[in-house]
């Protein structure tokens, strides 16, 4: 089963149209995560919502749904300029 979630991640869908300048998106390995170090150079972590807790995505799918995220809540702001 994978990790749970840091107690400081916000849900995906809770980054919204707000979010404004550079976006850098990291990925972890499903067991080991990220690194200490990448995880202490994040300004904000998040989390993908799981219906039952313990399911996992692969890393292909997880990055699928944090590019379209990104892209829905950078379009937002950009659109509104």
């Amino acid at each position: 089963a994978p990790p749970p979630p840091a107690a400081d991640a916000a849900r995906l869908g809770a980054w919204g149209p707000h979010a404004a300048g550079r976006v850098a998106v990291m990925l972890g390995a499903e067991g080991p995560g990220l690194s200490p170090a990448a995880l202490a150079a994040a300004d904000r972590r998040l989390t993908i919502p799981m219906r039952r807790p313990g399911d996992s995505l692969n890393v292909g799918s997880a990055a699928a749904i944090a590019f379209y995220k990104v892209t829905e809540a950078t379009s937002a702001t950009t659109s509104t300029k």
